[in-house]
C-alpha cells in the first residue's frame, strides 16, 4: 500500500496522535454490519464508500465498498482506508486550526479586527467591514448573506480567488451580527486570504508545512493529486435511478476561490489520525490551561473547540469550523430536508457532547464525528453526492452502534430509502412549486424576446450573464432565449416563460447532476427577472402586472435580478450593458407618469 502508513500499521512519528491498537477485540458487532453497508449505498446510488472509527483510542473498524473508479482493462477498482477524495467542507477545520496557529504565533489574536489586515474589508457595504474578526467568519455568527454564485458547470468555478474580498463586500446582512448563524463558504475564503497575507505563503503550503506535514498526514493535499500519486477516486454524479454517471471532480485548490472552505482531498486513515490529534491536544490543554501542547503542531484549541454562536436546534452552538452539539441531537441537514420526520442522532443514548461536519460538492460527499469525551471519531467518504445524504446516515447508525446506545434498532434500510426517494424527486418537487406559484396567468411575454437580449453585469463587474435568442431546437420556426454564465458555453441555459417578464431556467435533476451542478436549490434560484430599472415593487415573481403599462410604451429593459441567494429577497442586479443613458432617463420619467395613471 502506498502512501501514508495505515492504521494497522500503526506509526509513532505522528507527533500528538496515538497509536491504536488493532489486536485488543472490542465487544462492538460493527465489523459484521459490511454488507449492511453496502446495501445502503447501492439504494442511495454511491458509487464509491470508505468509513472509519475509533473508540477508546483504537481503531474499531475501517469499511471500503463499491469502486472509486471503473477502469478499462482491470473493471471497477475497490477504494480502501487510503483511497483520496475531495472532503469538501471538512475542509473548514483545517482553516480553523491553521488560525490557532497564526495566534499562537502571535501573528494575530481571536479578537484581531480582519479590516487590519485585509484594509479593503471596510469597503464592506454591511458596515461591519472593520468590526469582523476570525470567530466571527469561523463560527459563521457574522449575519451576511451566503454567496452561492462560484460555482458553475462541470464543477468549474465562476469567480477567480481574486474576486474573493470584492464579493465578501457587497453581502448584505440577514441576520442580526454575531446573534445568529448564517453560514458561509466565502467568509472561509476571506480567513484564508488573512493567513495569506500574515504568512507570505500560499493557503496550501502554509497547512501543508504546519499541519499535514508535522502530523505525517501524506496522503493529504489543497490540489487534486490525480497523476501524482496513485489511489485517488474519481467523480460521479448520482442519476436518479442509482446509476453513476462519471464527471468531472471538483476544481477548488490552492491559490483558487474556496480553497479553505472545501478544497482539501484526503483519506480515511489521514482524517482519523487528524481528529485523535485533536481530541489528544485538546484534552492536554483543557487539562493543563494551556494553549499548546509539546510535539503537537495544534495550538488553542480551547477556543476553536468552545460554541460561539447558538444555532435554531436546542443544544447545538457553531465552534470554528464545525458544529458542537449535544447528543441526542440532528447533525445532518440535507436529511432533514429530505425527510423531516429523520430521528435525532444518539437517539435513546445518554447525553454526549459531540462535534460534527459534513461536506458536499458535485462529486463527493463526506462527514465526520467527534465525541472527544471517549476519544471516539467516525469518517465517512464517498465519490458522489448520492440520492440522499448517505454518510450522515451512516455516521448515525455508528453513533448507535459505538455507545449501544438502548432505543429500539431504527430500520435504516427504510430511512435510506425514504430518503433517496426524495432526493431523487427534489428537484420535481420544485418544479411543482414553481408551476402552482405561477398558475395559469399568461401563457408568452407581452414583449419580443429581442427585447432581453443583451449582456448583464453585476455591480463589482466579476460576473455577466448573456441573454440571446437562438432557435427553438424542439419547436421548428421558433425561437427560445438562452443565457450564459461569464459568457461560456458550457454555461449555457434555455430561459423559459413563466410570467410577466420573469423566465425560469430549471431542468431535470439528471440534467443537472450531469453537468455536476449542485442539485439542492430554491425555486427562486431559478428565476431570471428582467426590468425597466424603474420598478417599485421588491416582489418581482408575484406581480406580473406591475410593468404592464411599460410594456406597452416599450420602455427598454436596462436591468437583470437574479435572486441567488434566499434570504436575499431582492436578489442581485445585473446592469444591461450599451443602455443609452438618455434612454433610462426617459423610462423613468416614463414609469413616474404611469405609476400615476
Amino acid at each position: 500500500m502506498s502512501g501514508s502508513q495505515s492504521w494497522e500499521q500503526g506509526d509513532s512519528s505522528i507527533q500528538g496522535a496515538p497509536d491504536l491498537d488493532t489486536d485488543d477485540p472490542h465487544p462492538n458487532d460493527i465489523p459484521q454490519i459490511a454488507p449492511f453497508l453496502d446495501q445502503l449505498r447501492k439504494i442511495a446510488g454511491v458509487p464509491g464508500l470508505c468509513v472509519g472509527v475509533i473508540h477508546s483510542g483504537q481503531l474499531l473498524y475501517q469499511g471500503s465498498f463499491g469502486f472509486q473508479y471503473i477502469d478499462g482493462q482491470d473493471g471497477k477498482i475497490p477504494p480502501n482506508a487510503e483511497t483520496i477524495f475531495c472532503i469538501a467542507s471538512l475542509t473548514k477545520v483545517f482553516t480553523a486550526v491553521a488560525v490557532g496557529i497564526l495566534v499562537e504565533d502571535g501573528l494575530l489574536q481571536w479578537t484581531t479586527p480582519l479590516y487590519e489586515i485585509i484594509p479593503e474589508l471596510a469597503e464592506s457595504i454591511s458596515g461591519l467591514g472593520k468590526d469582523l474578526n476570525v470567530v466571527d467568519l469561523l463560527s459563521h455568527r457574522s449575519g451576511l448573506a451566503p454567496d452561492c454564485i462560484w460555482s458553475g458547470s462541470d464543477n468549474e468555478l465562476l469567480l477567480s480567488k481574486a474576486d474573493c474580498v470584492k464579493m465578501f463586500n457587497t453581502l448584505k446582512t440577514v441576520r442580526p451580527f454575531r446573534q445568529g448563524v448564517k453560514y458561509s463558504d466565502l467568509a472561509f475564503c476571506v480567513v484564508g486570504e488573512a493567513i495569506e497575507r500574515l504568512t507570505g505563503m500560499s493557503y496550501g503550503a502554509f497547512v501543508k508545512k504546519r499541519i499535514f506535514d508535522p502530523l505525517g498526514m501524506r496522503r493529504t493535499f489543497t490540489e487534486d493529486p490525480s497523476g501524482q500519486v496513485d489511489n485517488v477516486s474519481r467523480s460521479y454524479a448520482s442519476l436518479s435511478d442509482g446509476t453513476p454517471y462519471q464527471i468531472s471532480p471538483p476544481r477548488l485548490g490552492d491559490r483558487t476561490l474556496m480553497a479553505p472552505a472545501a478544497g482539501i482531498r484526503s483519506c480515511v486513515n489521514d482524517l482519523l489520525h487528524f481528529y485523535a490529534a485533536i481530541m489528544v491536544a485538546a484534552s492536554e490543554q483543557a487539562t493543563n490551561q494551556t494553549t499548546s501542547t509539546p510535539g503537537s503542531p495544534l495550538k488553542q484549541l480551547s477556543t476553536i473547540m468552545a460554541g460561539h454562536v447558538h444555532m435554531p436546534c436546542s443544544g447545538q452552538q457553531f465552534a470554528l469550523g464545525w458544529i458542537r452539539a449535544e447528543l441526542p441531537n440532528s447533525l445532518g441537514a440535507i436529511n432533514r430536508i429530505l425527510l423531516p420526520s429523520a430521528p435525532d442522532h444518539g437517539i435513546g443514548g445518554a447525553p454526549r457532547l459531540a462535534y460534527a461536519h459534513e461536506g458536499m460538492l458535485p462529486g463527493c460527499s463526506s462527514a465526520a464525528y467527534l465525541f472527544p469525551e471517549t476519544s471516539s471519531a467516525i469518517v465517512v467518504l464517498q465519490n458522489s453526492i448520492g440520492l440522499c445524504d448517505l454518510p450522515d446516515w451512516i455516521g448515525h447508525m455508528m453513533i448507535s452502534r459505538v455507545f449501544s446506545t438502548p432505543f429500539p434498532p431504527l430500520d435504516y434500510v427504510s430511512l435510506v430509502k425514504q430518503s433517496s426517494q426524495a432526493g431523487a424527486g427534489y428537484q420535481t418537487k420544485i418544479q411543482h412549486e414553481l408551476d402552482r406559484q405561477r398558475g395559469q396567468i399568461q401563457e408568452a411575454p407581452h414583449r419580443p424576446l429581442s427585447d432581453y437580449a443583451g449582456s448583464y453585469i453585476n455591480a463589482i463587474g466579476n460576473l455577466s450573464v448573456n441573454v440571446s435568442v437562438q432557435p427553438n431546437p424542439y419547436t421548428q420556426g421558433s425561437e427560445q432565449l438562452y443565457f450564459r454564465f461569464q459568457g461560456l458555453a458550457k454555461e449555457q441555459f434555455a430561459l423559459r416563460f413563466y410570467m410577466g417578464h420573469t423566465f425560469r431556467w430549471d431542468m431535470s435533476r439528471d440534467e443537472f447532476a450531469v453537468r455536476a451542478r449542485h442539485i439542492y436549490r430554491s425555486g427562486y434560484y431559478y428565476m431570471m427577472c428582467f426590468e425597466t430599472g424603474t420598478e417599485r415593487d421588491s416582489d418581482y415573481l408575484r406581480d406580473e402586472l406591475r410593468d404592464l403599462h411599460a410594456y406597452n410604451m416599450h420602455i427598454p429593459i436596462t436591468q437583470l435580478r437574479w435572486r441567488h441567494d434566499h434570504d436575499v429577497e431582492e436578489g442581485e442586479v445585473f446592469t444591461k450593458q450599451g443602455i443609452d443613458r438618455r434612454m433610462l432617463e426617459w423610462s423613468a420619467i416614463g414609469q413616474t407618469e404611469l405609476l400615476h395613471f
